[in-house]
């Protein structure tokens, strides 16, 4: 497919209808015309499509996508089939941008001929912004596997733009049917990268909504963790060698998997019970035991000895002791 813009942003929604307009009206205020947006109706049964279709009929450079709801992931995919940007940026659509950032944005990827570009994402709760990665060595370009050695993996997946091309050469799609496709996609994407850079610039608001994917977690949820950390393990197992296993990968998972373990526990659930499902700890305990970090080594240990309820007391001690 031709470029056409220099930018793609694709937007899926679902019960959007309350926040959606602020999006759009982000979306529009920046200092780049040569702008693709594609907004994906995920089935949201309200009224979230008319007010895109509004913005669409005034501005030819909307485009609006409708499909049977199949979640986020099953979206974006959809809509990179009509994408012709050079880069492709994922907004979602309780979320908005800083005025007139695309700009910069794009043309550092440009002038480095960068597959990946991260910049500066913040939560946003109430008046408070509390940026959510730290950078690595800003303004210097270095390939994905130097980032993923370095430990400093961010799967916020919409603090990142992506060279469409180098996406479509790789084969990289999203994970279908889950939630938290990013721990997924993002090192996935760095693994591939030839040139990835880091921008110190404040370019996107993540909006924390009471009861959204990221603060509440059902086992569904939980279980989607999981999941998704089983999928990066069979990708290192069929794509990466043993030394770059070592190099990129090992803590990496050791910190999903303990992820996984984290979550369960906060979210109220039986970890005895959750391991037991699935027969997921021989895979668990897999990925801890060979991890070069004590925390991860530890957690290893006190699973296979069934100490689920001692570490579940020491994990919201700790956590309650961070709090205060």
């Amino acid at each position: 497919m031709e470029n056409k813009n220099r930018l793609t942003i694709i937007t899926p929604f679902y019960k959007a209808e309350k926040y959606i307009e602020d999006c759009i009206k982000s979306l529009l205020d920046q200092d780049l015309e040569e702008v693709q947006y594609i907004f994906v109706n995920d089935g949201s049964p309200d009224d979230a499509d008319k007010i895109v279709q509004k913005y669409a009929e005034k501005d030819k450079r909307m485009l609006l996508l409708t499909k049977e709801n199949g979640g986020q992931s099953s979206a974006r995919n959809m809509a990179m089939k009509y994408a012709n940007g050079e880069y492709i940026l994922y907004v979602d659509a309780d979320d908005y941008l800083e005025p007139n950032v695309l700009g910069t944005m794009v043309k550092a990827a440009e002038d480095n001929s960068l597959d990946i570009l991260r910049a500066i994402i913040c939560d946003v709760k109430g008046d408070e912004k509390i940026q959510i990665d730290e950078l690595d060595n800003p303004g210097t370009v270095m390939t994905g596997r130097e980032r993923l050695s370095h430990n400093m993996i961010s799967y916020s997946l919409c603090a990142h733009m992506y060279r469409r091309d180098f996406l479509f050469k790789n084969n990289i799609v999203f994970m279908e049917g889950v939630y938290h496709e990013d721990m997924d996609y993002v090192p996935r994407t760095l693994y591939y990268a030839k040139r990835v850079m880091d921008l110190d610039l404040f370019f996107y608001d993540y909006v924390v909504v009471e009861g959204s994917t990221t603060n509440h977690y059902s086992l569904k949820r939980v279980e989607d963790v999981y999941r998704v950390a089983v999928n990066v393990s069979e990708f290192v197992d069929k794509e990466v060698s043993a030394d770059d296993y070592d190099n990129y990968f090992r803590e990496y998972l050791a910190f999903m998997f303990a992820h996984v373990i984290s979550l369960c526990i906060v979210s109220g659930h039986s970890l005895k019970d959750f391991l037991a499902s699935g027969n997921k700890k021989p895979e668990v305990l897999k990925h801890l035991k060979t991890s070069k970090q004590k925390k991860y080594k530890l957690l290893g240990i006190m699973l296979k000895l069934k100490l689920y309820k001692l570490y579940t007391r020491m994990y919201l001690l700790r956590e309650k002791k961070v709090e205060k």
